[in-house]
C-alpha cells in the first residue's frame, strides 16, 4: 500500500534517519529553536542531498515534502546569515521550484543589501510596447515593459496594479492588460528594488475611436452635368493625421492647412456616360476608415435630378440644389432621419442587424442647408469640419445581446436629428463558455489537521479568480459539492491525482484542478496541479506562497496563481492546411507554445455579409468535432488528430477548416 505522508510528526520512534532530522528541524523552526533547526537540516542534508515532492524513505513509504535545503535557508535567515542563506536558498531553487523559496531567496537577498549597502541606485524602467504619446484605436492595451536594476528588481505595477513577479532579478519584463478610455490615457508604469528604492515610467496613450472626418465641397450627391470630368473638393480632419485618401481606389491629393488644422483633398473623375458611383475613402494613421459613395450622371442635357417615379427635373443654377436637396430628403429610406433642413443618416449598419463582431464602425453622414454644427455617437461627441455634407465614422464596442445606438447631429440654426438603431453582438460560436475547457476545481486538501479561516479564504479567492478570468468553463460548485458529500473524502485524499480524475470523470470535466494546502507559523504554502481527465497527464503544476500577513497579500497570491494559470493554456487558433482522414496538419495563427494533446474544437467559417453595403462584416461558425494536437512539425506547423464523431456531413475535412483551443 502506498503511503503519502507529510513533513512532520509522521513517526514517533527516533532512530536518526535523514528524514527524522528533516522532520525535527521543522518542528523546531516552527517553535523559533533556530540553532537546533539548522543542525538538523543540514544532517538530513548530508544523509540525503536533494529537495524534491514525493521522497521515498522505505518500501511504499514516502514523505510528501522534503525540502532541507530551502528550510536551512530560511533558518539562516533567522540568523542573520544571509550570505549562506542566498546559497542554500538557491541550491533548493536549482533542484526544484517552489513559490516558498523564491519569497525567502528574496528575503535573503533583501537582508544581505540592507546589511552591506551594496545597493545605490534605483532601478530604470521602460515601456518596450508603446511609445510616449502613441494612437491606439483598442479601448485596452497590454503595456509591456522592462525594469533593470544594478542588484533586484523585486516589485512592479502597471497603471497602479502590483504584477507578480516569480523571483527578483537584475532585469525583468513583465506585462500587464490595462483598460482605456477614449481621449488621453495617463500610464504609470514603477519599479521597486529589493531596497525599497522606486523609479517609474509616465507614458500617454490617446484613444482615437473615430475615422476621419470628411466634409464634400464638390461634387453634390445625386448630381448630374454635361462634363465628363468631375473635380472632387472638400476636406478632412484627423487627430491622427489621415494617412491615404482614396478616389475611386486612387490617391488624390493631400494639403494640410496648419492654420486651420485639417486637410484640404483634391482630385478628378473620369466619368462615363450614364451614372457613374464615386467612392471616397479616408484612413487615418492606425487604420481608422471614413468611406462613402456619391452618385454623379454624366449627360450632355445640362444639369438635372431625377426623382424616383418623376420625371428630369432641370436645374438652371446651383443655387436651386439646396431647394432640390430637401426634396430628396423626402425619398430617402433605411436608417435615416430627417427634421427641417437637416438630415442624419447611417450609411453601413441596419436597425435589427447580428454581428459577430465586438468592435464595429459605424458610418454615416449628415446633410444640411445650414453648415454642420455638431454631432454624437451614443452621447460621445466626434469632431466635426465646416461643411454642410459631413461624412464620419465611429468604432462601437458593443456588449453581448442587443445594443441601442443613437446618432445625432445639430446644424448651425438650431435644426436637431436623430437615427437610432439596434444592433445585436451574437459571439461566435467557439468562442461561448460552452466549448472552453471544463474544469472541476476541488476543495484545497490538508494532509494533517484542518483548513484554517486564511486557507478558506485562499480557496475563495483562487475559485473567484479562475471564473473572473473566463478561461475555462468551471464545473458548478452545487454539482461538485453534491458529489464529494456522497464520496466523503478526507483532506488527505483530495490531494490525490488518482482521486482528483475519478472526481473530474463523475462530474464530466475535462480536466481537474486539486491543491495541497500547508499551513506552518510563516504562511500558506499551496502547490496546484491540473490533471487531464481523460489521458491522466499534469497539464499544469505550480505553487504559491503567501506570509497571510493580509488578506489582501493573500488575495494578491491566489489570485496572480489563477492568471498564471490562464496563461498557460492559451486561446489561439489553427488553420487545416493539409488534410488525410482524420489526421490534420495545421498552421498557428501566432506563434505559441501549445502542449501536446491540447484540446481542439474543429470548425468551419462562413462570411457574414452586410445586405446594406455587400462588404463582409465578420464570421460565423459551425463546430464540426473535436482534435487534439499533435507534435509539431515546424515552426507554428503542427499535426492534429479528429477525436470522436464529426458533424460536417459525410465527415470529410478539408483544408482551410480551423482548430480553436477549448
Amino acid at each position: 500500500m502506498l503511503s503519502m505522508l507529510g513533513s512532520c510528526s509522521f513517526e514517533t520512534t527516533w532512530r536518526e534517519r535523514w528524514w527524522d532530522y528533516y522532520d525535527r528541524g521543522v518542528n523546531r523552526i516552527d517553535e523559533g529553536d533556530v540553532d537546533g533547526a539548522i543542525s538538523d537540516f543540514n544532517v538530513a542534508i548530508g544523509k540525503r542531498f536533494r529537495d524534491q515532492f514525493n521522497a521515498r524513505m522505505y518500501g511504499m513509504h514516502f514523505i510528501r515534502q522534503y525540502f532541507p535545503h530551502r528550510e536551512l535557508g530560511i533558518a539562516l535567515i533567522g540568523k542573520g546569515e544571509y550570505e549562506g542563506a542566498i546559497q542554500e536558498l538557491e541550491t533548493s531553487l536549482s533542484q526544484l521550484d517552489s513559490a516558498k523559496t523564491r519569497h525567502y531567496l528574496d528575503e535573503g537577498r533583501r537582508g544581505y543589501l540592507n546589511e552591506t549597502g551594496a545597493d545605490q541606485a534605483p532601478p530604470t524602467v521602460d515601456v518596450v510596447s508603446h511609445m510616449d504619446g502613441e494612437v491606439v484605436a483598442a479601448l485596452e492595451a497590454t503595456i509591456r515593459s522592462r525594469a533593470t536594476d544594478d542588484f533586484y528588481v523585486s516589485e512592479v505595477s502597471v497603471g497602479g496594479e502590483r504584477v507578480k513577479l516569480d523571483v527578483s532579478d537584475r532585469e525583468v519584463t513583465f506585462e500587464k492588460t490595462v483598460t482605456l478610455t477614449p481621449g488621453i490615457n495617463r500610464i504609470v508604469v514603477e519599479a521597486v528594488d529589493l531596497t525599497g528604492k522606486r523609479s517609474e515610467k509616465v507614458i500617454q496613450l490617446m484613444v482615437d475611436r473615430a475615422g476621419p472626418v470628411i466634409s464634400i465641397v464638390s461634387p453634390e450627391n445625386n448630381s448630374q452635368t454635361d462634363d465628363s470630368t468631375a473635380q472632387f473638393r472638400g476636406y478632412a480632419m484627423d487627430d491622427s493625421g489621415i494617412e491615404t485618401f482614396l478616389l475611386n481606389g486612387r490617391p488624390a491629393d493631400l494639403e494640410y492647412l496648419e492654420a486651420e488644422g485639417y486637410y484640404r483633398v483634391e482630385g478628378t473623375f473620369s466619368l462615363a456616360p450614364g451614372t457613374n458611383a464615386l467612392t471616397f475613402e479616408a484612413i487615418d494613421s492606425i487604420g481608422n476608415t471614413t468611406s462613402g459613395m456619391i452618385q454623379v450622371s454624366y449627360t450632355a442635357e445640362g444639369l438635372a435630378y431625377l426623382l424616383p417615379g418623376s420625371a428630369p427635373v432641370l436645374v438652371a443654377s446651383s443655387s436651386a440644389a439646396g431647394a432640390f436637396r430637401a426634396a430628396l430628403r423626402a425619398v430617402m429610406t433605411g436608417a435615416v432621419s430627417a427634421t427641417g433642413d437637416l438630415r442624419v443618416e447611417v450609411t453601413n449598419l441596419e436597425d435589427g442587424q447580428v454581428t459577430p463582431l465586438k468592435d464595429n464602425f459605424l458610418m454615416g453622414t449628415a446633410e444640411s442647408l445650414n453648415e454642420i454644427m455638431r454631432i454624437r455617437v451614443n452621447e460621445e461627441p466626434l469632431k466635426t469640419l465646416p461643411g454642410k455634407v459631413i461624412w464620419f465614422s465611429h468604432k462601437l464596442s458593443l456588449a453581448e445581446g442587443s445594443n441601442e445606438v443613437t446618432v445625432l447631429a445639430r446644424d448651425t440654426a438650431d435644426n436637431e436629428s436623430t437615427v437610432s438603431l439596434s444592433l445585436t453582438y451574437e459571439r461566435p460560436t467557439i468562442y461561448k463558455p460552452e466549448h472552453r475547457m471544463s474544469l472541476a476545481v476541488l476543495p484545497f486538501g490538508k494532509l494533517a489537521g484542518e483548513v484554517s479561516a486564511n486557507g478558506q479564504n485562499a480557496q475563495e479567492y483562487f475559485s473567484q479568480g479562475l471564473f473572473d478570468l473566463q478561461r475555462f468553463r468551471l464545473v458548478e460548485r452545487q454539482n461538485l459539492d453534491r458529489v464529494l458529500e456522497e464520496q466523503q473524502l478526507s483532506g488527505t485524499q483530495l490531494v490525490d491525482k488518482d482521486r482528483a480524475v475519478q472526481l473530474g470523470k463523475i462530474v464530466g470535466a475535462d480536466a481537474t484542478a486539486f491543491a495541497e494546502l500547508t499551513e506552518r507559523s510563516d504562511g500558506i504554502e499551496l502547490r496546484v496541479r491540473i490533471v487531464d481527465n481523460e489521458s491522466t497527464d499534469i497539464l499544469f503544476e505550480d505553487s504559491a506562497f503567501s506570509t497571510a500577513e493580509s488578506q489582501q497579500d493573500i488575495e494578491f497570491e491566489m489570485l496572480s496563481l489563477a492568471d498564471k494559470i490562464t496563461r498557460a493554456f492559451p486561446l489561439v487558433g489553427a488553420e487545416v492546411i493539409e488534410a488525410d482522414g482524420l489526421e490534420l496538419v495545421v498552421e498557428m495563427n501566432t506563434p505559441t507554445d501549445l502542449r501536446e494533446g491540447t484540446r481542439m474544437i474543429l470548425y468551419q467559417e462562413q462570411e457574414v455579409v452586410s445586405s446594406k453595403t455587400g462588404k463582409v462584416l465578420g464570421y460565423k461558425t459551425s463546430v464540426l468535432g473535436d482534435a487534439r494536437l499533435g507534435q509539431s512539425i515546424g515552426e507554428g506547423i503542427c499535426l492534429a488528430t479528429v477525436i470522436g464523431e464529426t458533424l460536417s456531413g459525410d465527415g470529410t475535412i478539408e483544408t482551410g477548416y480551423k482548430v480553436f483551443t477549448r
